[in-house]
């Protein structure tokens, strides 16, 4: 498949790979490429497959441009540059995939995603057959792009349609139909390129009449045991990593929400590497540790000489993840100020450095997260409303560790291996984690384990675990009770409180106390 180059004044934006039919170009987002500025029109124009050449057809009151002449259609060959606003298009050979080394899920651009609070709702495109020999057929379009006619991804029998006689674009829950080898016909005049089809339009190819219908549904794979590095047993979890492994599938942005700890980084990393852009760069920002002066550079780059210390020209975080993600951590320290800059990229699709002149449009996918709530904030006006509808197009919330209890365990004995330690944890060690908040989350359950293992030279002791026992109550048993070391340390958590201890442990204080002598630690 061949691909196109965009370039504005010889320096390349990006490329993309020609559809095995055809490609529309223009400003509106349900075209396939879809280009910010002026000089555009919402649908600006076709490239079609013509064996070894390429039909371009213009579509557009503002032109198509070939040597600056305008062309209406053209034939055009591998190699050829065509004009379009302020945009040049080349049409390159086919390039030679590099083998992927994270294995990534088949995108799911033709279905749009609009609820997904407790179940995920999307909708489909449903071709049916009005009349003619096969009426009554219904077929789900599970593709971007999909050729009908005698041949082609779908066939239907019907004896006056060509091969691939028409083609079926769903973009974003979308469909459009583009006559391509065969007459089309829409209320009683013939489609001349792509049109948007509505529910209640029926349209004719052949001896054939068709509507498409838009459902919603529930997505059926909403349930996984792991994601990217998450593991969870609980079914809370598991619903949660089946709703990212559907969202990344698209290629909208998404807002992660949860306190600190709960890995919210892990499951940003975990989108990117199910995503088609996994072979691209990841890029994670923490909008709350650059200083406000710095933050418009480090997102959108510098030129050399545009402030002090501007020694040399500086990508920023956009242009570092052109093809790839661009993380956001921390998104509600984002500065007003910022915020406005950010919402007019995400709008325009255009960045410019801080003291430049050239515009530049990375290729860029947006996931943020933040533990602060952005609906108080956007009330309180420290966050800009339209921004934050920008962000969470897709959003999931994270839960706490204490939420989901059933997942401490398996958590603890994965960061466990990843220690080191592989042996299973002690049934001490295990009622303490068991029976502790959390407040800090996963990462302070890693933090707590790894303190453990140095402090055990390489083994996890009930006596080694450093908790806030102000949170936790521990089921003891005799053997633990018996244990002057562990005694100790509860005692040494407690600031030698000796009623606070016996409350943590369960047992009445003088039970503690004359153990407690017995063991030497009490005169």
């Amino acid at each position: 498949m061949a691909t196109l180059l965009f370039s504005v004044q010889d320096h390349k934006l990006f490329e993309c790979k020609i559809s095995s039919h055809n490609l529309i170009i223009g400003r509106s987002d349900t075209c396939d490429v879809a280009l910010p500025g002026e000089g555009l029109s919402r649908q600006h124009c076709r490239i079609e497959k013509r064996g070894r050449r390429w039909m371009l057809t213009d579509l557009s009151k503002h032109g198509t441009f070939i040597d600056g002449e305008r062309i209406t259609r053209q034939l055009l060959l591998v190699g050829q540059t065509f004009q379009i606003g302020l945009y040049t298009v080349q049409i390159q050979e086919e390039k030679e995939d590099v083998s992927e080394t994270v294995a990534v899920l088949a995108p799911r651009h033709h279905e749009f995603v609009v609820a997904y609070d407790t179940e995920i709702l999307v909708e489909r495109a449903i071709l049916t057959v009005v009349s003619g020999p096969e009426k009554g057929t219904e077929i789900r379009l599970k593709q971007v792009e999909t050729s009908v006619g005698t041949s082609g991804r779908l066939m239907i029998n019907d004896p006056a349609l060509l091969p691939s006689h028409f083609t079926i674009v769903v973009s974003r829950g979308r469909p459009m139909v583009t006559p391509t080898n065969g007459p089309v016909f829409l209320e009683g005049h013939r489609l001349l390129n792509t049109t948007p089809i509505y529910p209640d339009d029926v349209f004719s190819a052949g001896q054939s009449k068709f509507s498409i219908q838009i459902i919603k549904g529930i997505d059926q794979h909403t349930s996984a045991e792991q994601f990217g590095s998450m593991i969870g047993v609980s079914d809370k979890m598991q619903q949660i990593f089946g709703r990212l492994k559907v969202f990344a599938c698209h290629d909208f942005p998404v807002l992660i929400v949860g306190e600190s700890g709960t890995g919210k980084e892990l499951a940003a990393r975990g989108i990117h590497q199910h995503s088609q852009r996994a072979s691209g760069p990841f890029v994670p920002i923490n909008c709350a540790s650059i200083p406000e002066s710095l933050l418009e550079s480090e997102l959108f780059g510098h030129e050399k000489g545009a402030f002090s210390g501007a020694t040399s020209r500086h990508d920023g975080a956009f242009q570092q993840a052109h093809h790839g993600t661009l993380f956001l951590d921390e998104l509600g320290e984002l500065p007003m100020s910022a915020q406005v800059k950010l919402l007019r990229v995400l709008e325009s699709g255009d960045i410019r450095r801080v003291g430049g002149t050239q515009v530049e449009f990375p290729d860029v996918r947006i996931v943020a997260a933040t533990n602060r709530n952005l609906d108080e904030m956007v009330k309180d006006g420290t966050f800009r409303e339209d921004l934050l509808f920008r962000l969470q197009v897709l959003s999931v919330y994270l839960p706490p560790l204490r939420a989901r209890k059933e997942d401490v365990m398996p958590i603890a004995q994965r960061l466990c291996q990843d220690l080191g330690f592989m042996e299973e944890l002690s049934y001490q060690v295990r009622q303490m984690l068991w029976n502790y908040t959390w407040p800090g989350n996963v990462r302070e359950l890693r933090n707590v384990l790894s303190r453990a293992f140095v402090l055990g030279m390489g083994v996890i002791r009930a006596e080694h675990i450093e908790i806030n026992s102000s949170s936790v109550v521990i089921e003891t048993t005799p053997e633990m009770m018996g244990n002057g070391a562990f005694l100790e340390k509860i005692l040494q958590a407690c600031d030698g409180n000796i009623s606070l201890a016996a409350r943590q442990l369960g047992v009445p204080r003088t039970t503690l106390f004359y153990k407690m002598k017995k063991l030497g630690i009490a005169d």
